[in-house]
């Protein structure tokens, strides 16, 4: 499988979006160590795995559409969310991926504190999906909201965690 990883926020603070920061926690300082960890476990597995954070949301679909990914997940974290780690697909999704990403819900909930859902997109989630030819998961694996989502989280655990489920949840 061909995966793309894409580091929201290029992976550095943004002014724009205050729900990427809460209770001292900034996305950026979690959502680069989670997208290498997935990244690096991904390979592992012996997926052929591609990782951005830069330029434009539609640069980098475009970039990962030449790639011709099977899936992309959009890497997220921020305010708002609660007790629930998130992966938001996109309305036209087929139910085939919808299938695979409750299957990679179902390992996370064995593995994690927390449980996980799946969530159609909309707004926000909704915006960051447009342009990509393959399957995308905007993935929020936790909320900064929730302090103890946050305490002494391991990023990198997670990271492997959320690689483990899409290994499992496409069959491989």
């Amino acid at each position: 499988m061909k995966l793309g990883i894409d580091l929201q926020h290029n992976g550095k603070p943004d002014r724009l979006d205050l729900g990427g920061k809460h209770h001292g926690f900034h996305e950026y300082e979690h959502i680069a160590p989670f997208g290498f960890a997935l990244m690096m476990r991904s390979i592992e597995h012996g997926h052929r795995t591609f990782i951005n954070g830069m330029g434009s949301y539609s640069d980098r679909a475009k970039r990962f559409n030449t790639l011709s990914c099977n899936l992309v997940v959009l890497c997220h974290a921020n305010a708002g969310g609660g007790s629930n780690g998130r992966i938001f697909l996109h309305p036209s999704s087929s139910k085939l991926n919808y299938r695979r990403a409750h299957r990679a819900c179902e390992y996370l909930d064995t593995v994690l504190p927390w449980k996980t859902v799946v969530k159609k997109a909309s707004g926000a989630s909704l915006n960051v999906q447009k342009g990509y030819k393959a399957w995308t998961w905007c993935a929020e694996p936790f909320f900064f909201d929730n302090i103890d989502m946050v305490r002494g989280l391991d990023t990198l655990a997670l990271g492997h965690h959320y690689a483990d489920a899409i290994d499992m949840a496409y069959g491989q």
